[in-house]
């Protein structure tokens, strides 16, 4: 066996070696990709949620349970979702209470299925398209008795 021959088998393997490696590199490539923004959104959903719950919780208004108040809270979480690149369109924010004025004692803030989205083929192909986000955050009411 001459040193031609031998260089050219050798690439030849190495060829092999890197066809069976690469798909398994692109997978975890993906994953660490998806899981990363999946982790992301649900920190910002969550933070959302968060900033909500704290403005409903401390709102000066007597009645957190009034239109306005709620409408100030849907805002205020939307708001935070955009500036951090969530999807287009509202998501859907919801309010509930524990007791009623003026014994009101905790407010809730909840977004609603929050749709997120894989961007790589690997999601899809593990038969995972959408995956709903649902953060929630409950603080005490700042005016209960």
């Amino acid at each position: 066996m001459n040193i031609r021959q031998f260089s050219r088998s050798t690439s030849a393997a190495a060829l092999v070696e890197f066809a069976i490696v690469l798909p398994i590199l692109l997978l975890l490539v993906f994953g660490v990709v998806d899981f990363g923004r999946a982790l992301y959104t649900a920190n910002n959903l969550t933070s959302a949620v968060r900033e909500g719950a704290r403005l409903a919780s401390a709102q000066i208004s007597p009645d957190p349970t009034v239109a306005a108040s709620k409408a100030a809270v849907q805002t205020a979480v939307t708001n935070y979702v955009v500036a951090f690149g969530g999807n287009p369109g509202n998501p859907t924010v919801t309010e509930s209470f524990s007791g009623a004025p003026p014994a009101l004692q905790t407010i809730t803030v909840t977004i609603v299925n929050y749709p997120f989205t894989p961007i790589t083929p690997l999601a899809s192909l593990a038969g995972l398209g959408t995956i709903q986000m649902s953060p929630s955050a409950t603080f005490r009411w700042e005016g209960a008795p």
